[in-house]
């Protein structure tokens, strides 16, 4: 099957659906970092909990990447098909890493834990084929 202008314009709603996600996160961060006050702050980077001045500048760092990564996919940018999968694998392997930490509440049902985490990675996954076979619509 041939690419055609039409074809790509015609799959343009899902860069523009990531891009709506990463702005609804965008927002969800921002609104956090300015109720949220900087003693109770806490924030995940990494699989890293980070509380405190910390937490907020880990903050600053998704807001900044979220902006960019809506403002990338709002404009069919080809490289954010590139930074959509990257970042699912990123949630992915920083959710395992979170739960091997600070899962102290799965010790008692492991096997729960276990679940939950591959289905998640499971379904990131999903986004990240989807993103890759969608690739074309990220070209203008």
């Amino acid at each position: 099957m041939t690419t055609t202008t039409d074809n790509r314009a015609e799959g343009a709603w899902y860069p523009r659906v990531l891009g709506a996600v990463a702005l609804a996160l965008l927002l969800m961060n921002l609104i956090d970092l300015l109720i949220t006050p900087r003693a109770s702050a806490e924030q995940l980077l990494f699989g890293t909990m980070f509380f405190g001045p910390a937490a907020q500048a880990a903050t600053v760092v998704h807001i900044l990447f979220f902006a960019w990564l809506s403002w990338g996919c709002f404009t069919r940018r080809p490289i954010m098909v590139w930074v959509t999968i990257g970042y699912c694998v990123y949630l992915a392997l920083s959710m395992w890493v979170w739960t091997a930490r600070y899962g102290n509440q799965f010790a008692e049902a492991p096997l729960g834990a276990l679940l939950i985490n591959a289905v998640v990675t499971l379904c990131l996954l999903a986004v990240c084929r989807a993103t890759f076979t969608r690739r074309q619509s990220f070209v203008r």
